[in-house]
């Protein structure tokens, strides 16, 4: 599949797994409900107006997206972007992830990818993140982007600077990585700038990461998910261990409410915990992570 860049949404596999996200979100019904209200509106000016005009005829592209830049205009974009928040997201999310954990999955494209699309995808519309889907995010990109400009470009989103705040749309560009650089005229291809260039997965599909590497992984996952769930100070945030075994939890000088039968468990946690870890004056504010 051809590549035009090395960011995310620079390659032929990118664009046909965005397609096909999107009609899973069901936003093909979405999209004739906006073209029939647009038809009604337009029919309607025209009958306070009977000067022809274009908009007589059949609109030649109106499909929607999940990707903000394939919608046709921002009211569209603001359309998915509900229809999203509203609960489709999720619905796509949990899909790809189930699919990741049953670790038996024959899909061509990794779902731990497609979490990372669809997450990358939202974020250019402006969607809600729940705090686990952004820990999700963060622990999947590293190890699941081959690319080195498309990790950073996810880093910038996730982390910053100027990264992506929830509700304001973010600019996850189509076309702005690194483009191989054209000849100048006269030389090499003739100022004809080649648009094959080494994609995300090849020519063979995606290098598979080690087992030991994506048992980490999954452990890791199902971990945050277990933390997002709620925190209890009753336990050892690690192992488990409780006072009533006779265990001395000290809790955590931030959030003040995780437990740790030791430093070096504290330590090991962090990696879960930090995702979750607010200070107590945040917790019940309106602070999302």
């Amino acid at each position: 599949m051809g590549a035009w860049g090395y960011e995310l949404f620079e390659c032929d596999d990118d664009q046909d797994m965005t397609s096909d996200l999107s009609s899973e979100a069901g936003l093909e019904d979405l999209t004739k409900k906006l073209l029939a209200e647009k038809k009604k509106k337009e029919a309607s000016s025209q009958q306070a107006d009977s000067t022809p005009s274009e908009n007589d005829k059949e609109p030649e592209y109106y499909e929607l997206s999940i990707h903000a830049h394939h919608n046709p205009d921002e009211a569209a974009a603001a359309a998915v972007r509900d229809a999203l928040n509203a609960g489709k997201l999720q619905e796509l999310v949990d899909k790809y992830l189930d699919k990741f954990f049953a670790t038996s999955t024959k899909d061509w494209y990794p779902p731990e990818y497609k979490v990372c699309l669809i997450g990358a995808c939202a974020m250019s519309l402006g969607c809600t993140l729940s705090p686990l889907f952004k820990a999700q995010l963060k622990t999947l990109y590293p190890t699941t982007l081959k690319m080195p400009e498309a990790r950073s470009q996810m880093k910038r989103a996730l982390f910053g600077p100027d990264g992506y705040v929830d509700g304001v749309p973010y600019d996850m560009p189509l076309g702005t990585g690194k483009i191989p650089k054209r000849p100048e005229p006269g030389q090499g291809l003739g100022g004809i700038m080649s648009l094959n260039v080494q994609g995300q997965f090849g020519m063979f599909g995606a290098p598979p990461n080690k087992p030991e590497v994506m048992a980490e992984l999954r452990q890791t996952m199902k971990a945050i998910r277990e933390e997002s769930e709620g925190l209890s100070s009753g336990v050892c945030g690690q192992c488990g261990a409780s006072e009533k075994e006779g265990k001395v939890l000290s809790k955590c000088a931030k959030c003040k409410i995780r437990a740790y039968c030791s430093r070096e468990h504290q330590a090991a946690h962090w990696p879960v915990h930090k995702h979750f870890c607010k200070a107590p004056e945040t917790i019940s504010g309106e602070e999302t992570g």
